[in-house]
């Protein structure tokens, strides 16, 4: 829907009406002047008196004098139009300046409100959101206040005020990238200066903050890869393989380009393949150790955590066929070595520890032959563990 036209105000009607009169009395003293100047000449005629040089210097006069009153009547209305032109013009800007205050104080109260927002919420995205819009926002805020004041200049100086707010943002670009360089912050440096190639193309400081930046760059990638490397370095000498990743992993993040970072990763695969072999070799000769001592729940142990670990490496397949065996010898190891304590529990008079361990390994492997045996003793471990009296036993021999 349109906006209706604003209603003429008393001052508007009043200057119009005031111009109307004075066109009509420069209308009319130009048809006086014009009437008396004929008058003269028609009595000149009739009174037969001689038209001389005098007499028209006389109407010359006259009519110059009357048309030039003519003249400054009309100049003063031209001069009332222009002033109440003038008068619209200064209205409408101030109308212009007035509602962009009122925006501008809207957006601001905005933005103030905008931290309180961001407090409540901890989300960090959503924070980091919040200041990425105040950021436009006062963007927008200068950019309607330059409007504005641009209105009220003239051409030369409105090229001059651009001189200056080009001398500005370079200035301020300078500074800017000068510290993100020397931050290490080489990404927002380059978006500073495509923002600024974008406002200002062409400009020669464009290129020389732009070498800046690659001579900056450079250099600091030279001093993080000898850091970053000696760093991994480290981590590699005590084994500390997920934190010798990360830091790579950080070089890379910041210069996803380079060689460096790249040959660094590759160098921690070849250290941890190194180390994995080694590690690999030392447990399955450890396996192989407590085989030869017949210390097979060791065995069987060690045997499990390598196929744990190496899953698909061929020594894995040779120890998944042995498990069975090296089970089997485990719990015949500890069979033998609980009928061993059973035994000497007896033999100290410890019936009652005897008796109960027997229990349990009755319970734990009941087709055994320690079992079998035990089964026929119990009652005797019985009575020795609670009558004081009974004959003391015979030391049977253990079985295997």
């Amino acid at each position: 829907m349109k906006d209706s036209p604003a209603p003429r105000k008393p001052s508007d009607r009043n200057a119009r009406a005031a111009r109307h009169r004075l066109l009509w009395a420069a209308a009319a003293v130009a048809g006086l002047t014009f009437a008396v100047t004929a008058l003269m000449l028609v009595a000149r005629v009739r009174a037969h008196g001689p038209i001389d040089l005098a007499f028209v210097a006389d109407v010359s006069l006259g009519l110059v004098l009357g048309l030039g009153v003519a003249a400054v009547l009309c100049a003063v209305a031209s001069l009332l139009q222009c002033s109440a032109e003038f008068e619209s013009c200064m209205a409408d800007l101030e109308q212009v300046s007035n509602e962009t205050r009122a925006s501008a104080q809207q957006i601001s109260q905005a933005l103030q409100a905008l931290p309180a927002i961001a407090d409540s919420r901890a989300d960090a995205a959503h924070a980091e959101a919040v200041a990425a819009l105040r950021a436009e926002c006062d963007e927008i805020l200068l950019i309607v206040r330059d409007a504005r004041d641009n209105t009220l200049l003239t051409e030369e100086q409105r090229r001059e005020k651009a001189i200056r707010v080009e001398q500005q943002a370079f200035s301020e670009a300078q500074t800017r990238v000068e510290r993100l360089s020397v931050d290490g912050d080489f990404a927002r440096a380059v978006q500073l200066v495509s923002e600024l190639g974008r406002r200002f193309p062409g400009r020669p400081a464009l290129e020389q903050m732009s070498g800046l930046i690659s001579r900056r760059r450079d250099e600091r990638e030279k001093a993080d890869v000898h850091e970053f490397t000696r760093r991994v370095e480290e981590f590699i000498n005590i084994s500390a393989w997920d934190r010798a990743r990360g830091t790579a992993d950080d070089l890379r993040r910041r210069y996803p380009d380079s060689g460096a970072a790249a040959q660094l990763d590759a160098r921690i695969d070849r250290e941890f393949q190194l180390y994995e072999d080694a590690q690999r070799r030392q447990m399955y000769a450890e396996i192989e150790r407590y085989v030869s001592r017949r210390r097979w729940n060791e065995a069987l142990a060690a045997a499990e955590t390598f196929i744990e670990r190496f899953p698909h490496r061929s020594e894995a397949d040779a120890l998944r066929i042995q498990l069975s065996t090296l089970a089997n010898n485990a719990e015949v190891a500890a069979r033998q070595d609980m009928d061993a304590e059973i035994t000497e529990l007896a033999r100290r008079g410890q019936y009652a520890e005897a008796e109960s361990l027997a229990d349990q390994l009755i319970r734990r492997w009941p087709d055994s032959p320690q079992a079998e045996i035990l089964r026929s003793q119990l009652d005797r471990l019985h009575e020795l563990a609670t009558n004081p009296k009974a004959p003391p036993p015979r030391v049977r021999p253990q079985i295997g």
